[in-house]
Formats: structure tokens, sequence, C-alpha cells
């Protein structure tokens, strides 16, 4: 179970955000065509959390992404994987109960080329 860190003080924030992105940074793989096509930047995910601790909705919220040194003939389909791929990992999440209806969160993912 991921902590919800944005509601947490300053000091247990910035520790339980480092977990929840260690753990995204675990999951997600960089499709393929993403790769040939040279796609990086941020997504920006939005996520409603249920009182039991499911993500009950996740969209993509912004794309700030852009294709430079790939195949040009790769850049629709790595679009739309990395879109498949990041939702794929946000509908796996599991934070912790708290018994409130529901809360929502907008997280940043940066992807980069290495």
């Amino acid at each position: 179970m991921l902590p919800r860190f944005w509601q947490q003080t300053d000091t247990a924030r910035r520790r339980e955000s480092h977990q929840f992105y260690h753990f995204i940074n675990s999951q997600l793989k960089y499709p393929g065509n993403t790769l040939r096509a040279g796609i990086d930047g941020i997504l920006y995910v939005h996520l409603t959390i249920a009182a039991t601790g499911a993500v009950s909705q996740a969209m993509i919220k912004r794309r700030e992404l852009k294709a430079e040194g790939g195949e040009d003939s790769y850049a629709e389909k790595g679009y739309a994987d990395l879109d498949a791929e990041v939702l794929r990992v946000a509908r796996f999440l599991r934070f912790q109960p708290n018994g409130a209806a529901t809360d929502t969160i907008t997280i940043a993912y940066r992807f980069r080329m290495q």
C-alpha cells in the first residue's frame, strides 16, 4: 500500500512522495514505439482514489512531450503507447485506505530518453 503523501506535512510528504515515485519507476516500462520515436517529456495524470485506496479513475490531464531524434513513423503510435502504459500503471496503484469518500491528485511523470 502506498501512502497518501499529498495529505502529509512537508517533511513526510517529501519522504512518502519519494516512495511513491520509486514505485512508479519500478513499474513503468518505456514502450518500444515511444523509444523509436525519441519521445520524452512530462505526462500529467489525474487520479481519483476511492476510500478503499484503489484508483477508481485515471486520465491524462496534460502532455508536455516532444519527439526528437527518433523515427517519425513511430511518433503517433509512440504517444498512444506512452499514454496507455501510464494509465496501466496508474490503475494498478493501491493507496492506504482513509475512510473518506474520494481523494484526487494530479501527478507529473517525466520520461527521459537515456
